[in-house]
């Protein structure tokens, strides 16, 4: 699927499912009963080492978490400019100022 409205809108759905703690037990009991066969288990792994011997997937794979990894720390960063600019001069400063001295250690 390409169409990130869509995939968006289903994760937003999904995580506020799963914040309810009776729909978060029932996915891991119903999770862990399915993991429980051993044919299930042996089928998953046999498909994901055949997914995973190509090296084009796996590029594809390390580029979205290089992506990902990028936005989230996009987002700390533009929380953090967020805070300081609501933060007093002195606490900037004073911060600023802690800083220097442990650069300086």
């Amino acid at each position: 699927m390409n169409r990130p409205e869509v995939r968006s809108t289903i994760s937003e759905r999904t995580k506020v499912a799963l914040a309810d703690p009776d729909v978060n037990a029932r996915q891991r009991a119903g999770l862990k009963r399915a993991f429980a066969d051993p044919a299930l288990r042996q089928k998953i792994s046999a498909r994901t080492k055949a997914r995973m011997a190509d090296p084009a997937l796996r590029q594809k794979i390390s580029e979205r978490t290089k992506a990902g990894v990028a936005a989230k720390l996009e987002r700390q960063f533009a929380e953090i400019v967020s805070a300081w600019e609501k933060l007093p001069k002195k606490v900037r400063q004073r911060f600023l100022d802690r800083l220097r001295s442990s650069d300086e250690r």
